[in-house]
């Protein structure tokens, strides 16, 4: 039930458009001065007010003015009734922000017109402010592309299929680039890429824009990796044609692509998403202008995914997980142990031996190799001194090390 606030000096009035407004179903509140129709408005927050124009304490436009300067009751439609029909009055009364100013004596069809005219107004304000609203919180307001808001609804109606691949991709060295030609030129070039972004891929692939410099690609109705290979490639080649910046001045940008499968790599966005950047920054490292399929497999005996792997695997050394091997090496002249090689393992609490090719890449896309690193040379040192002291002077200790 709407409510409506009747601000009103004259009882007999009161009565009448109470009597009216009940019998069309509205709930009615009355007050007969402006100072208190002000308190009632701020504490209730009617969907409409009824106010005369001349009433004791405050006239009318007072009393507008009072309504409109509070954020809780601005938006409220005020329908002036008054015995004033000066075309000056209608003139102030507009301009303050009333919603219709109607003559006493008022008909009552026309006062009921009048009331449901605003309330269709309030439907289609609030409708059009809702859109708005959704595209501000769900679009990128530089690109208009979907943000990350959009990206689980997407991904939700996607996954009746067996091959999705998602991409993750940004521009090399966009920030030097914003840092040499300035902020402006840096959208422009955003702006630019959105473009040969939407042109690059399938018509009915989902593109986003995740944060700066940061869009997201789904592709749909791929069959194959190779397919999937010869979009990527053909991104690449888009992005990697020559910028025209302001004053006909023409940039070279290359780009990298991280790739993870939906639901070959996992079913989860959130760790799909994660698998996709940690595969682009792969690509950064090699120089950019290329693209990587994330290749991390949980062993056989895990039932962790990738990313609680990486977690484990940053508590494994405080947790004395890690343990070296040592595979000596044999002269074939003398039959003596000229040397050794150390080999580094992971025992993980409950998935068992972890192989080296599974943890070390992802130790490097992670940043964690070089604390590893540290810690098997200064270990492996440990081991090899106490036997040349012992053995041989001339013993050797050969280390792999990440590059």
């Amino acid at each position: 039930m709407k409510t409506i606030l009747i601000i009103e000096d004259d009882f007999s009035v009161q009565a009448s458009l109470k009597e009216l407004l009940s019998a069309e179903g509205f709930k009615t509140i009355v007050t007969a001065d402006g100072r208190a129709g002000i308190e009632v408005a701020k504490s209730i927050q009617p969907d409409l007010i009824l106010c005369d124009l001349m009433i004791s304490d405050l006239n009318g436009y007072e009393v507008l003015s009072h309504i409109r300067k509070f954020w809780v009751t601005k938006t409220i439609p005020l329908i002036f009734l008054t015995v004033k029909s000066e075309f000056a009055d209608f003139r102030k009364a507009m301009a303050l922000g009333a919603d219709d100013y109607l003559k006493k004596p008022v008909s009552p069809e026309d006062l009921l017109a009048a009331i449901h005219t605003q309330f269709q107004k309030k439907v289609a304000i609030k409708e059009k402010y809702q859109l708005q609203y959704n595209d501000l919180i769900n679009y990128d307001q530089l690109t208009g592309l979907p943000n990350r808001l959009l990206i689980r609804q997407q991904f939700e109606q996607l996954q009746n299929t067996n091959f999705l691949p998602i991409l993750c991709l940004s521009l090399d060295q966009f920030q030097r680039f914003k840092e040499i030609f300035g902020y402006e030129v840096g959208e422009s070039l955003l702006k630019q890429a959105t473009t040969r972004l939407q042109g690059a891929i399938p018509a009915a692939s989902f593109l986003a824009y995740l944060s700066t410099n940061e869009f997201l690609i789904i592709l749909t109705e791929i069959a194959d990796e190779e397919e999937m290979a010869a979009i990527a490639q053909a991104i690449l080649n888009a992005i990697a044609q020559p910028f025209l910046l302001e004053k006909n001045q023409e940039v070279t940008v290359t780009a990298s692509i991280g790739i993870s499968l939906y639901p070959q790599h996992s079913n989860q966005i959130d760790l799909l998403l994660k698998q996709a950047n940690k595969a682009k920054k792969y690509a950064e490292k090699k120089g950019g202008n290329n693209y990587k399929l994330y290749n991390y497999s949980p062993t056989k005996n895990s039932s962790y995914d990738a990313l609680t792997l990486e977690s484990d695997l940053r508590y494994a050394l405080a947790r004395e997980e890690l343990v070296l091997y040592y595979q000596p090496r044999v002269s074939l002249k003398t039959g003596e142990i000229v040397g050794m090689e150390a080999l580094l393992r992971w025992f993980h609490p409950k998935s068992g031996k972890i192989s080296p090719s599974t943890f070390i890449p992802l130790a490097e896309e992670t940043g964690l190799i070089t604390a590893i690193s540290d810690w098997f040379c200064h270990r492996a040192c440990q081991r090899a001194k106490p036997w040349q002291d012992r053995f041989n002077p001339s013993l050797v200790m050969a280390l792999n090390l990440s590059a």
